[in-house]
């Protein structure tokens, strides 16, 4: 059979494969492809003989892939995701690079990790080009899956882990609540949880990596969930939302004192959670010399990041006098600083 389909199978197959698997309708791929729709049934009869199955099956909306189909078009992806990324390695090479490497990014991770592994990279005299991309966890990850992306960076969850993805941990990302600068909050030094309630909040999609993390940090707590008017990921509107309002935000710790130093936001003195940042890749493939060099960076960058951590809680458990064997704790109610 393998002989048979390397003789009988083009790259054009393989494109009408997975584009047929996401239009679900044989006239649609065949406007997607640039072709007639007998064109795009021709193509996809041929595909059949070659595997001797039948890959598709009609349904009430249309189209969709059976057993063999889903399996063939995931492996159609992947060598479609390769053969893009082949590409950008050529032209990058071509245009004086020794390589590249195509990084799907988290917003958690694109303003303060990336930059900084990008610049290692550049210290070291690299020639590798790095794209960088950044989007939901679904398109990233699906990128990933797929070949197109060599490796993405960010808050991914056990959930969104699969058996074919290796998750490399690199630190941990405290998340803190900010409002706009002229919030009635900002103006005050002590802040307890209860003191939020009345405002409303911008969280993240239930499907979002964090908001699994809150939901689950509140409940262990006894506490509710903020009062939510907005869903979204997109930082830049969510800073934007938080300064013409009166709503309050969740932002990591490191972008959150990005937009602050910038006077957009004010961060409250508000206990939270922590989640890792982490780097996930495909599991048990090679790696070219250009991904291993970038990893190599990134690990660098982290643990830069990590030893700035270490070094700011000495500072801080240096500063901070003894307590009395009687003193209390903050509760999780009141404020951490």
């Amino acid at each position: 059979m393998d002989r048979r389909l390397r003789s009988r199978l083009r790259m054009r197959h393989f494109e009408l494969l997975s584009a047929l698997a996401e239009e679900g309708a044989i006239h649609r791929v065949g406007r997607r492809l640039g072709m007639t729709q007998p064109a795009a049934s021709k193509l996809l009869r041929e595909a059949e003989q070659a595997f001797g199955v039948t890959l598709f099956e009609r349904t009430r909306r249309g189209v969709a892939p059976n057993a063999c189909g889903r399996t063939v078009v995931e492996r159609a992806r992947l060598m479609l995701g390769v053969l893009e990324g082949t590409g950008e390695a050529v032209a990058a090479i071509a245009g004086g690079a020794v390589g590249s490497v195509s990084v799907g990014v988290y917003a958690v991770a694109a303003p303060v990790l990336l930059p900084r592994a990008v610049t290692s990279l550049r210290q070291r005299g690299s020639l590798i080009r790095v794209r960088l991309e950044e989007g939901s966890p679904e398109v990233l990850l699906s990128a990933l899956h797929r070949g197109a992306l060599d490796c993405v960076v960010g808050r991914v969850t056990a959930d969104e882990r699969s058996a074919d993805l290796a998750l490399e941990p690199l630190y941990d990302e405290p998340i803190t609540v900010v409002c706009g600068p002229d919030h009635p909050l900002a103006r005050r030094r002590r802040i307890r949880w209860s003191d939020t309630a009345e405002y409303d909040w911008i969280l993240p999609p239930p499907r979002a990596p964090l908001r699994s993390t809150l939901e689950r940090w509140f409940t262990e707590r006894s506490m509710e969930l903020p009062r939510c008017r907005v869903e979204s990921v997109s930082i830049l509107a969510n800073v934007t939302m938080a300064r013409e309002s009166k709503t309050l935000v969740m932002l990591p710790e490191r972008v959150a004192k990005l937009y602050a130093e910038l006077g957009l936001v004010h961060i409250l003195p508000l206990v939270f959670a922590s989640t890792p940042v982490s780097v996930a890749t495909r599991r048990g493939e090679a790696r070219s010399a250009a991904l291993s060099a970038f990893l190599d960076a990134l690990r660098e960058a982290a643990a830069d990041v990590r030893g700035r951590d270490e070094a700011k809680s000495r500072e801080v458990s240096v500063a901070r006098p003894n307590r009395p064997n009687g003193d209390r704790l903050p509760s999780l109610d009141e404020s951490s600083r």
